[in-house]
């Protein structure tokens, strides 16, 4: 390239070395790509065959890989290329089939290659653990980059396959290509999948950052991922139902117990309701006879009415027959009668009429009256404004005299010379005392601060001397003791068991102080060998006996309130028998090479805190004895396997390498113990704690000395405030008055000209008040005339009255006449009256007799016939026969009779629960309901576990096999490194706790032990996991694995011993692709001729052309440079 490269971009290149392979396969292609990246994948850009294929055959290998290219597994990487992806601008990997290595130093990019890998697979970002979105993954300063990965292809295919990615920064999106050809993402995983390429199982992908994940994998998870990596589909399938009915027939059982249950209660409940149910049902046969009874009075009213109104039809007849031959006798007399009686009712009319005339001339002379007072009142009116108007002069007139007077005496005002007053010079005078008091106010804060200030700091330093007296009490407790020797070499592990001793309410079990406190030696003598076991770290360990304990202990010291970092936690939830085991030797086989016993025997202390000790120390294999070794003893000592002992003043550890047949001794000196000494009195701390305290009560003094001057001095400020405030009020006072008198001068003028237009308006006044008083006196005038025309009309109207009322007396004395005249005829035709009206009664009675019956019989009819359809609808025959045979002669109060009978028998019957029949007839459905759904439920949990047997001989077989097969090579794994280990299943009724247990042991005096965090530490953790996936390789149905850094916490023993069985593994014939991501390498590791080294040379002072730069060239050329040197 001819332009330079800016500093940030970054060019790269994969150097693949097979050394000491023949030069001849070497499988390795130097590729280079320009600065501006690669172009779309379309026609015109880059199409497989120049991306890939074609630049393969232009090279000169190309007949080393086309060969090669038979060796790959379907769906292995065959080539991976990279653009502006990551740490890379243009990078291209050619892997072999076996296992691939890729070294590098740490930022050059070898974790780049595994998230191209993931991602140009198709797969989410989520499974590299590193960033959620994928345009993360494009290089700084670019828009987009391109993954190519080459997949071998099946043997019936013709080509590989060649999956394009494009990431799009902008967007976080992704486009994909097929050999050339667009295509979606679904078909992208589709073609992965075809291979059993898993990027989201852990036992095949493992990138760097999900490491810890793998490490973290519950057994339960770690079956589900193994069946994933090495069983077929149909046993994950089978696992998944198998879980599925086992929890389906977990629900079934749950049903079915509370069904049954539920039954139970059900029939105690109805055989609880049986006595109720007769007693209700006697008492609703009452009722229905009572409503039988009550329903029968309609139809006995029906016919009893009837028969009433035929009885009245003939009365009747009769009575009018009666009524009308006495009519035909007095007809004459009573013409007379009725004659005097229409002209006394004529009359009475003209009475009315001549009453209402009255009336009519009376309101309209009280109408004229109104109406003469009217015009009375509004003369009257006109002589009160008259006199308010002459009022009003006189008051005018008195106004003109005050406004001349007012006049004169502000043209003498203005004649005086004018008021000097200067509100500059006021204000400047009034802001230098504000100032002044400001300043003051300012100095009364800061000193009020000041001594807020100091009161905070005395409020801290009483605090401080009540800890400092509490402290000082603690030496005469012997919690405090404790607590105060644990002080002078932990502060934050005494804080934590001094919240320990407070809160041991909080734990399931006890919780154990540090053996500075807890453990004691036994005999004197050995307290130098014994304390020399522990570090410092080890005498101030706290121990819990649960995890539960543990985790609320650890999140309580790292809590925002007590933040303690020092406070080491062990958990033993071992017992001592448990946690020693079978001792390596007994007491007499330590005596018989010339020890005296075992650590742990010379230590007393509370057992958990034992066991702790010998996970944490190993007491129980640490050996003591008071005698100086001869070398004879210490031979034999070394035979013994004995691999720690202390003597008096030496202590020994003994380090044997096995695959050396040799063995090393290391000895250090035995101090004198500090920590096991009872008895001493630390007067010294006491003393520190008494000077403290005297301290703090001499700066306690001092501060109160220091807050009475500064209250001194507040108190002066406030006292030279106040005649400032004074002076102040002076000023302002004399302002007030010079600016109102300044004021008032300066408004003179104007308080003239309003006086001089008050007076002429005063002067033109008066002749207009002349004229609105003769205009009020013409408006009189007229009023009066008005009055006299209504008066005229009254007195008119007066005389009508009186001849209203002549004419009214005269109609009310004939009107009385006439009655006279009726009166007397009545009287003496009052028996042939009285008879006529008798009988006239007498008819109308048996009319509404007759009228009565009717009713009440059409009312009784159609209550009759709504029964018969209501029973008729209910299908109640036996109402309609009771209806229709209801005898003849049954009355209605013989109906009321039987009534009264049957309620007084109700009252007997009585029924507790009304609704007993209902809850029988309801509970005996449910209970049907429920007996067959509990045969149902049977049946189907029949039907469950047929299923589940006939899949479990299927699966449960395979499994063992399969993980029979893991344990093996696990087990050889182990065996070659000098330790065991092995691989079971953990089984359970719940399919859902099926797990992968896994078991090592690194030393050769323990015993098996499960894989975890507690247990090992994170190198064997590391050598077991890699172990693990390296066990699955030969069952692996994946092309290719990946595992990125796993090497990572291994000591550098561990680290080579399980890179030769990775090699050894990895590369067997027909095995399937590995990739092992490192940036450690050891010298002199084992090689294999299928294994390649991928060399990632990565910097910003890479040559423009890659071709031009030779990995192999330039160590020839450094060899050459050394070898001149050295001549």
């Amino acid at each position: 390239m001819a332009r330079a490269i800016p500093h940030n971009r970054r060019r790269s290149r994969v150097e693949a070395d097979d050394t000491p392979a023949p030069p001849a396969k070497r499988s390795r292609t130097l590729r280079s790509e320009s600065e501006d990246g690669t172009p779309g994948p379309d026609a015109s850009a880059s199409p497989s065959e120049e991306n890939g294929r074609r630049n393969i055959e232009s090279n000169p290998n190309t007949s080393t890989i086309t060969s090669e290219r038979s060796k790959f597994a379907p769906g292995a990487i065959f080539r991976v290329k990279l653009n502006n992806f990551v740490t890379y601008e243009s990078a291209e990997f050619f892997p072999g089939p076996n296992l691939n290595m890729v070294i590098g130093p740490n930022g050059t990019g070898k974790s780049s290659l595994v998230c191209a890998i993931c991602l140009g697979l198709g797969s989410s970002p989520k499974n590299l653990g590193r960033a959620d979105r994928v345009g993360e993954f494009v290089k700084h300063g670019s828009k987009d980059a391109f993954i190519e990965i080459e997949l071998q292809k099946r043997s019936r295919e013709r080509e590989n396959h060649i999956i394009r990615t494009r990431i799009i920064k902008d967007g976080n999106s992704c486009e994909f290509w097929i050999n050339d050809k667009k295509t979606s993402h679904k078909i992208v995983l589709a073609l992965v999948r075809g291979f059993s390429i898993q990027i989201d199982n852990l036992c095949q992908f493992l990138p760097q950052d999900k490491v810890s994940e793998f490490a973290a994998l519950t057994p339960v998870e770690l079956l589900h991922h193994t069946q994933r990596a090495v069983a077929a589909q149909e046993m994950l399938d089978w696992h998944d139902k198998l879980k599925n009915l086992r929890r389906e027939e977990k629900s079934k059982q749950m049903q079915l117990g509370q069904d049954k249950e539920q039954l139970t209660n059900l029939e105690k409940r109805l055989n609880g309701l049986r006595p109720e149910m007769v007693q209700l049902e006697e008492r609703i046969q009452a009722e229905k006879d009572l409503e039988k009874l009550k329903n029968s009075i309609p139809f006995v009213e029906y016919r009893t009415e009837r028969l009433r109104h035929q009885q009245c039809k003939e009365e009747k007849k009769e009575a009018t027959r009666r009524f009308r031959a006495l009519e035909s006798q007095v007809a004459p007399t009573l013409l007379l009668v009725n004659e005097k009686d229409s002209l006394a009712k004529n009359l009475a009319k003209i009475v009315s009429n001549r009453k209402r005339n009255l009336q009519l001339a009376e309101t309209s002379a009280d109408e004229l009256l109104m109406t003469i007072e009217e015009w009375d009142e509004k003369i009257e009116d006109c002589d009160r404004r008259i006199t308010a108007i002459q009022a009003a002069e006189e008051k005018r007139k008195k106004d003109l005299a005050k406004v001349k007077r007012t006049i004169l005496d502000l043209e003498a005002r203005l004649r005086e010379p004018e008021i000097e007053f200067n509100a500059a010079e006021y204000n400047q005078r009034i802001r230098a005392i504000e100032q002044e008091i400001k300043a003051i106010r300012e100095r009364v804060k800061e000193l009020d601060e000041s001594l807020g200030a100091l009161r905070n700091k005395g409020r801290d330093l009483r605090a401080e001397q009540e800890r400092a007296r509490q402290a000082l009490a603690d030496f005469d407790s012997q919690a405090g003791k404790q607590i105060n020797k644990i002080a002078r070499y932990s502060k934050d592990t005494a804080a934590a068991w001094k919240w320990v001793q407070e809160n041991q309410d909080k734990f399931e079990k006890e919780v154990y102080g540090p053996p500075l406190i807890t453990c004691s030696v036994k005999n004197p003598r050995y307290t130098d060998a014994v304390e020399s076991m522990f570090r410092k770290s080890n005498m101030l360990t706290i121990t819990v006996q649960t995890q539960a304990d543990y985790n609320r202990l650890d999140d309580q010291v790292h809590s925002v309130e007590m933040k303690l970092a020092e406070v080491r936690i062990q958990m033993s939830t071992q017992s001592l028998a448990e946690t020693i085991g079978q001792p390596a030797a007994t007491v007499a086989q330590l005596n018989s090479i010339g020890l005296d016993g075992w650590a742990i025997d010379f230590i007393d202390a509370p057992e958990p805190v034992l066991a702790m000790l010998c996970n944490d120390i190993r007491a129980h294999r640490t050996a003591v004895t008071l005698q100086d070794i001869t070398d004879e003893q210490h031979e034999k000592i070394i035979r013994s396997g004995i691999t720690s002992f202390l003597t008096k003043s030496v202590s020994y550890k003994i380090m044997t390498r096995k695959e050396y047949n040799a063995s090393s001794t290391q000895t250090s000196g035995i101090n004198r113990a500090k920590f096991f000494v009872d008895g001493v009195v630390d007067s010294s701390g006491r003393r520190v704690i008494e000077e403290k305290l005297e301290e703090l009560n001499q700066k306690f003094e001092a501060m109160k000395r220091e807050s009475k001057e500064i209250a001194d001095k507040i108190q002066q400020c406030k006292n030279s405030e106040t005649p400032k405030r004074d002076e102040m009020a002076t000023i302002r006072s004399e302002k007030e008055l010079k600016q109102k008198a300044y004021g008032e001068r300066r408004a003179l003028p104007g308080l003239l000209a309003r006086e001089k237009e008050s007076l002429e308006r005063l002067e033109t006044s008066s002749s207009e008040s002349r004229a609105e008083i003769q205009s009020i006196l013409k408006e009189q005038d007229i009023a009066g005339l008005k009055k006299g025309e209504q008066v005229m009309k009254h007195i008119e109207q007066i005389i009508q009255i009186i001849a209203c009322s002549e004419e009214l007396d005269e109609a009310e004395a004939r009107r009385i006449e006439a009655d006279s005249d009726t009166h007397a005829l009545r009287e003496r035709n009052r028996d042939i009256v009285e008879n006529l009206d008798l009988e006239r009664t007498r008819l109308e009675e048996i009319e509404q007799q007759s009228k009565m019956a009717t009713e009440t019989a059409r009312t009784a009819l159609k209550r009759c016939t709504e029964l018969r359809e209501e029973a008729e609808e209910k299908g109640d025959t036996e109402a309609l026969e009771f209806f229709a045979n209801i005898p003849q002669d049954k009355t209605v109060a013989d109906l009321q009779d039987e009534i009264e009978s049957q309620e007084h028998k109700l009252n007997y019957i009585h029924a507790t629960n009304p609704n007993a029949i209902r809850d029988y007839e309801i509970r005996q459905a449910d209970i049907n309901r429920l007996s067959i759904k509990i045969t149902s439920i049977e049946g189907e949990l029949g039907d469950i576990a047929q299923k589940v047997t006939e899949i479990m001989t299927k699966w449960e077989p395979r499994l063992d096999a399969l993980v029979e097969q893991i344990s093996q090579a696990f087990s050889h794994n182990f065996e070659q490194i000098g330790c065991a280990g092995e691989v079971s299943v953990y089984k359970e009724e719940d399919f859902e706790k099926w797990a992968i247990e896994i078991k090592v042991k690194f030393r050769e005096n323990e015993t098996l032990q499960l894989l975890d965090k507690h247990r090992q530490s994170g190198g064997e953790r590391s050598v077991s996991t890699i172990f693990y996936l390296m066990s699955l390789q030969s069952l692996a149905r994946s092309p290719f694995r990946v595992v990125d850094e796993i090497n990572q916490g291994m000591d550098p023993r561990n680290e080579r011993m399980v890179h030769g069985r990775m090699v050894e593994i990895a590369c067997q014939e027909h095995d399937s692709q590995y990739f092992l991501i490192t940036p450690k390498l050891l010298h002199d590791l084992k090689y294999h001729p299928r294994m390649k080294v991928l060399v990632i040379v990565s910097g910003e002072h890479m040559p423009e052309d890659h071709t031009n730069f030779s990995v192999k060239g330039t160590l020839e050329i450094m060899g050459r440079i050394r070898g001149i040197a050295v001549a």
